[in-house]
């Protein structure tokens, strides 16, 4: 967070997290040089209805899935971000937790007055599981006809 912070111009950092890291994560920011942080526990994220995370979760049915209900649930807080966080806009920057700002890119960029936006094709892979990471590079070079970089 303190590498967003200084490699780009936040508004605010918000955090949705398992409640406990949530709290603890809320207690040592204080001490950070950040963005101002503001951190959401994942249990009750969407907070003007009955969606908890254990409703969720006890509904999806995986059959043959590599993923787990978690995976499917988090992909549902970045991509509701701006329902569970009050005055958050449509417009928003997910980064996720095992993306490192290594190499400072920028997230929107002008060029010839078009709007170009950028992204992490592949993530850190040391950990995981290995045969989604291949799934994904399999399915960024022939569904997007991008050439997957790897950093060893």
């Amino acid at each position: 967070m303190k590498g967003l912070s200084s490699q780009y111009q936040l508004r605010a950092i918000y955090v949705v997290a398992p409640a406990t890291q949530a709290r603890s994560l809320a207690e040592m920011a204080l001490k950070w040089q950040t963005a101002p942080l503001y951190t959401h526990e994942e249990e009750a994220f969407f907070q003007n209805s009955d969606l908890t995370k254990a409703r969720i979760c006890s509904e999806i049915d995986l059959g043959q899935s590599l993923y787990t209900p978690g995976w499917f649930y988090r992909q549902l807080l970045k991509l509701g971000a701006n329902e569970g966080i009050k005055d958050l806009s449509e417009w928003y920057l997910v980064w996720d937790s095992d993306l490192l700002p290594v190499a400072v890119w920028d997230a929107i960029a002008r060029e010839d007055n078009t709007i170009k936006y950028s992204f992490a094709l592949l993530q850190d892979n040391s950990y995981g599981n290995q045969s989604i990471v291949r799934k994904w590079e399999i399915w960024i070079n022939t569904v997007l006809r991008v050439d997957a970089l790897t950093d060893e």
